[in-house]
């Protein structure tokens, strides 16, 4: 999600392979983004930590 050039992501990742390759992804496209700080173990974690992300920018 990008919004007023923000970004929010939440990843359920179970594999260490799966977040190495993402986090060279996101540094190839040149975002940053500790993904490990963005790891939840479920879908409702996961979406709360967005729905925290959007109060930020709504506040």
């Amino acid at each position: 999600m990008m919004q007023s050039n923000c970004i929010a992501s939440a990843y359920i990742l179970g594999s260490s392979l799966v977040v190495n390759q993402m986090q060279r992804i996101m540094n190839n496209a040149g975002l940053m983004i500790d993904i490990k700080s963005r790891l939840f173990a479920d879908l409702y974690q996961a979406k709360e930590h967005i729905n925290e992300q959007f109060k930020l920018l709504t506040c």
